[in-house]
């Protein structure tokens, strides 16, 4: 078994991260469809009222589990166009609004409001995290596993200059570090 569900997130054998995102992303794409009329185009809500609603709903399901990925720039960026369209969407902003006055990411950003990174979302939430298992007891597994270490080095193997000669391979006079 190369994939599997565990506490809801999904366990590659390869470690990546990539078809995690692809399904956190999904999942938060159809929450964000299912709350769009009643709470994210309704006009007698404040954008503040929606912008809870985004930062605890959606992006809760969407970094389900994010504390512990190690985000490559291109999954990361593909997070950041998903959050990009739901403010659009939550502000009101039409692709040809933005096309007409030019609207870049950062004004977007300064129109939704505070903590709208998603890369600061996710660094907030790993450090967060971090600190609840520096508090942990030393027996936890967790805590051992990220301030472990082990005790003795990798072996390393080194040719002698007899083996080099046998293989009829000359020494090097200078040997470089590059």
């Amino acid at each position: 078994m190369s994939d599997f569900k565990y506490l809801g997130a999904l366990v590659s054998s390869s470690g990546g991260i990539e078809e995690e995102v692809r399904e956190r992303n999904g999942h938060s794409s159809r929450v964000f469809g299912m709350l769009r009329k009643a709470v994210f185009q309704d006009s007698d809500l404040s954008v503040s009222s929606k912008r809870l609603v985004y930062m605890s709903v959606v992006l809760g399901v969407l970094l389900y589990g994010s504390e512990t990925w190690a985000i490559k720039s291109r999954t990361m960026h593909k997070l950041e166009a998903f959050h990009n369209r739901c403010m659009w969407c939550i502000l009101g902003i039409t692709s040809e609004q933005q096309i007409q006055e030019r609207i870049t990411t950062v004004q977007l950003r300064g129109r939704f409001g505070p903590h709208c990174s998603l890369e600061g979302i996710v660094l907030k939430r790993r450090l967060r995290w971090l600190g609840h298992v520096a508090r942990m007891s030393e027996e936890r597994i967790p805590k051992q596993l990220l301030f472990g270490w082990l005790p003795k080095t990798r072996p390393t193997y080194t040719r002698s200059t007899a083996e080099v000669e046998r293989q009829g391979q000359t020494r090097p006079k200078k040997w470089s570090y590059c």
